[in-house]
């Protein structure tokens, strides 16, 4: 039935199927183009139709009643690569991203994101000071990759 919805002219859009699954306790939700294969823990909850990704989030994101999507910045200011080296001489990059800072109102938002061994953290500084957000950004990725060496010493930055 749906192939003959999709295939009539008269109902194509312009834009892509997305599914939105769940695991068993509904807990963790995964977005994804739709027809991807899902793990056998998980069910499809929702298949939508979006112009594009980030009109996607913002469904999922009223479907689940979380706060509106906010995308992520476009415009990076700078992104630096971190080497680190395990006891086996496997090399791990961890990638620092600041993006290009914000002001809403009195208030500036500079967000940030560390990506590498298998993680993502993506967070934001908020200052009334434009050079000031930025700073806080980079002290706190400097804490956070400080944090990262102590949680892995068997890692050595190269």
């Amino acid at each position: 039935m749906i192939v003959d919805d999709l295939n009539n002219p008269n109902n194509q859009t312009q834009g892509v199927f997305y599914q939105l699954t769940t695991n068993e306790n509904n807990t963790e939700y995964t977005l994804q183009e739709f027809g991807k294969p899902i793990n056998e823990d998980e069910q499809i909850v929702f298949v939508f139709s979006a112009k594009n990704w980030t009109n996607a989030m913002q469904i999922k994101h009223q479907f689940l009643e979380f706060e509106p999507y906010k995308p992520m910045p476009e415009n990076t200011i700078i992104s630096q690569s971190y080497q680190f080296k395990d006891e086996h001489g496997v090399e791990h990059e961890i990638l620092a991203t600041i993006y290009q800072p914000q002001q809403f109102g009195e208030m500036w938002q500079c967000d940030y994101q560390l990506a590498g061994y298998g993680k993502t953290q993506y967070e934001t500084s908020c200052s009334t000071n434009g050079f000031n957000v930025i700073e806080l950004a980079m002290t706190t990725i400097k804490e956070r990759l400080q944090q990262f060496e102590i949680n892995y010493p068997n890692l050595m930055r190269v």
